[in-house]
């Protein structure tokens, strides 16, 4: 990547929940470059240490990626996560990238949630990959580890997936997110369904994160929406690659 300028800027800040550490870590870094694809982009990563009771989990650690393009909700359901994994991980990191457009624009983030010091927020070789639209798979697929696991929206990729050493989690959530009444909530779905495949967060604890989000955002009208979304993806998905 050429061209790039960079500002790095720490402070810390008293925790506003009682689910946070008294003192709270935040870094953000500030990247601006041009490519092939855009004049301009904008990187930052906010790093989260919890404190407090934890939820017993057997996972110890997670890499995510999301992909997909502005305004489907990729940033909003990778922020979800994060904020949902500071219950039950001790460490949590939330890199999100994006172009300078809201909507239209190429959208990326990595999530990672650990039970051991986060040493970067970048991940090169995703565990998992969320893939919305169908250039991000072009972009992203070959990116995926061995064994994977690739989660996306059949309504909207139509093409064959090319790699044969993936799992697959795949529904058309698009579609489903239509018959709710809001195609906006197709990411919710895909994410219940891969949190029924990987159990990596309670649904409770999801689900309060995502009440407590969009309260913050006074947009508790959208909650019944949001969490019927969440659960039909969850209920759907029966825990085997396929829908029930």
């Amino acid at each position: 990547m050429q061209g790039i300028e960079h500002k790095v800027e720490g402070k810390r800040f008293r925790a506003q929940s009682q689910n946070l550490a008294p003192k709270t870590v935040r870094v953000m870094l500030h990247f601006t470059f041009m490519d092939k694809f855009t004049t301009a982009s904008a990187y930052y990563f906010v790093f989260l240490r919890k404190g407090g009771t934890k939820v017993s989990h057997h996972i110890t650690k997670a890499e995510i990626a999301m992909a997909g393009m502005g305004g489907q909700g990729v940033l909003t359901i990778g922020h979800l996560v994060a904020n949902a994994a500071l219950s039950v991980f001790e460490n949590v990191s939330w890199f999100p990238t994006y172009e300078t457009w809201q909507r239209g624009g190429k959208v990326y983030c990595c999530i990672i949630l650990s039970d051991e010091e986060i040493l970067s927020p970048m991940i090169s070789r995703p565990e998992v990959l969320f893939v919305l639209d169908e250039p991000s798979l072009d972009d992203y697929e070959d990116s995926l580890v061995e064994g994977g696991l690739l989660v996306y929206d059949t309504t909207l990729i139509e093409r064959e997936i090319k790699r044969k050493d993936i799992r697959v989690l795949s529904m058309p959530s698009a579609e489903l997110a239509q018959g709710l009444g809001s195609i906006q909530v197709g990411n919710l779905i895909l994410l219940g369904a891969y949190l029924a495949d990987s159990k990596v967060l309670p649904m409770d604890i999801v689900e309060s994160a995502l009440e407590e989000m969009l309260k913050k955002g006074n947009k508790e009208g959208f909650l019944p929406l949001n969490k019927k979304a969440l659960r039909l993806g969850f209920e759907r998905f029966s825990g085997n690659g396929t829908e029930s």
